[in-house]
């Protein structure tokens, strides 16, 4: 300015020895959801310019529910505080989305926009994040739509999977345990980690990104990164859509594009933009998101992993509910839906320090969810999803409608110089083959049964072409050893007299031959 004379040299001189602040805070006002309003704001801004932002005088109406919004900042705040001390997590996040019309009604960035020690600017909602085992509903919707079952039977034993290199993948559960042959229903509930990177192997990696993408994911862009443990939350999912896709899932496979405005207007009246209703865009078969709402509603099938009474049970609703957590407890997520709502919670830290161990998505993330949940549907219609009836659905292959070739207990006897071979136990058992009770297992791995090429087609002739199956089976032929089963066909036919005749009696009559010419 001294140098252009619009002021002297000696003001020039005074104005720098002045001392300022060296940083400038924007001062912002009493927001009310601020998170959201600056959601808004950046959407405005990026389709109408800055300039029109600013100054023409726009009118907007959003889509948010005010006192839903209200209820998410308090749940929100409130579980963060506790999970402070508890677990070493400070902050949280949570999107509410109506799935009948794709309305964004609650966003909750952090548990304070003003707090300056978490970041709280920061928006949650729509920052990357790595889902964990709450992105495994998708795979396993994936598999359904290609003709595995709630009923399929997936093997949770200890597998080394191939990937193509010198190193193999060998993915644990989150106990370290094993629970042998389940359903899928009973893996995705009880989010087991072994069979969940099975169903991604049979579902495919591309064609589940593509799901997941045509459900509401934007992100997840290079499948090449992620392989096999993409199941257990390798990729990165922003919560926004996150829960655009779990509300996806809400309305039975139609997608409705999530927005958050219902009418724009510029100074004169004229309207840029209005909300009208549309039917959506099915982007997957209702039948196979039946299976899939019915595997996460039923509180019975997760028992086993969560208990009989876990912040995911509902008695009053149906709702489809699905955790998450990642490794070194950076991120714990709860998902979940009705039909007329869906709701998805992040909690961890921003700076993406790790938690306590064990704060995990049913522990942390849960009770923030529910509290919001259950208050939310005091005033809403009970809806119900679509019934689920596995009678309705055969698929004419034992293991995928839930049977395999096993039984314990089996009444038999070994026969005799036939080594392992026995026959059912009747009257000819004898010597030291005595009856006995045996369990028979002719179980294979599920690569055993179908091609994944065409799962519903022929069994393969020659299974052991699949890179995995080697490693799969012999994870099931180790499961059945050490579970004291016979590993062979379960006996058909009864003894028979002639497998014990070398144990028959035989009687001879010796006569002297000095005696034998004489007459008596």
């Amino acid at each position: 300015m001294a140098e252009l004379g619009y002021i002297s040299q000696e003001e020039a001189e005074n104005a720098k020895s002045i001392a300022v602040l060296e940083k400038i805070d924007p001062k912002i006002g009493n927001i009310q959801a601020p998170h959201f309003v600056m959601y808004v704001r950046d959407y405005l801004e990026e389709k109408y310019g800055s300039e029109m932002l600013e100054q023409g005088g726009l009118s907007v109406i959003t889509t948010l529910d005010w006192e839903k919004q209200q209820l998410a900042e308090r749940v929100v705040r409130e579980g963060a505080e506790k999970n402070i001390s508890s677990w070493n997590a400070e902050n949280a996040s949570l999107v509410a989305i109506d799935p009948k019309t794709g309305q964004i009604l609650s966003m909750v960035g952090s548990k304070d926009f003003f707090s300056k020690d978490i970041d709280g600017q920061v928006n949650v909602a729509i920052r990357d994040r790595q889902p964990g085992s709450s992105i495994k509903p998708f795979i396993y919707l994936t598999a359904f739509t290609k003709g595995y079952t709630p009923e399929t039977i997936l093997f949770d034993v200890k597998t080394d999977f191939e990937t193509g290199t010198e190193k193999t993948y060998s993915p644990q559960n989150y106990n370290g345990g094993f629970s042998g042959p389940v359903k899928m229903k009973e893996a995705l509930a009880r989010s087991l980690n072994i069979p969940a990177v099975k169903a991604l192997y049979l579902a495919g990696i591309s064609e589940s990104i593509s799901l997941s993408k045509s459900l509401g994911i934007t992100s997840l862009n290079d499948p090449k990164r992620y392989g096999l443990s993409l199941v257990l939350g390798g990729g990165e999912v922003k919560l926004l859509d996150h829960t655009h896709a779990y509300a996806t899932l809400a309305s039975g496979g139609i997608r409705k594009e999530k927005t958050s405005i219902l009418s724009i207007k510029d100074s004169s009246g004229n309207v840029l933009e209005e909300f009208i209703s549309s039917d959506g865009v099915r982007v997957v078969e209702e039948e196979y998101v039946t299976m899939l709402s019915h595997t996460l509603s039923t509180n019975e099938y997760r028992t086993a992993t969560f208990g009989e009474r876990s912040f995911l049970r509902f008695d009053e609703y149906q709702v489809a509910v699905k955790t998450g957590t990642t490794n070194e407890y950076r991120d714990a997520w709860t998902m979940g839906y009705t039909p007329t709502l869906a709701v998805g919670v992040w909690v961890g830290n921003n700076d993406n320090r790790a938690m306590k161990l064990g704060a995990d998505g049913s522990v942390i993330a849960a009770p923030i969810w529910r509290a919001f949940l259950q208050e939310s549907m005091q005033n809403i219609n009970k809806e119900k999803f679509p019934e689920y009836n596995k009678e309705l659905i055969k698929r004419e292959k034992d293991i995928l409608d839930g049977k395999l070739p096993i039984e314990k207990d089996v009444k038999v006897c070994e026969i005799p110089q036939k080594k392992d071979s026995y026959c059912l136990s009747n009257k000819y058992c004898a010597g030291n083959h005595k009856e006995e009770k045996k369990n028979f297992s002719n179980a294979h791995t599920i690569l055993h049964f179908i091609d994944i090429k065409d799962p519903l087609g022929q069994e393969p002739e020659n299974p052991k072409r699949d890179p995995q199956y080697e490693k799969w089976e012999k994870g099931v032929k180790e499961y059945y050893k050490d579970e004291k089963f016979i590993s062979q066909e379960i006996p058909k036919e009864e003894c028979k007299e002639e497998d014990f005749s070398l144990y028959k009696p035989k009687i001879s009559l010796d006569v002297p031959s000095s005696l034998s010419q004489q007459t008596f």
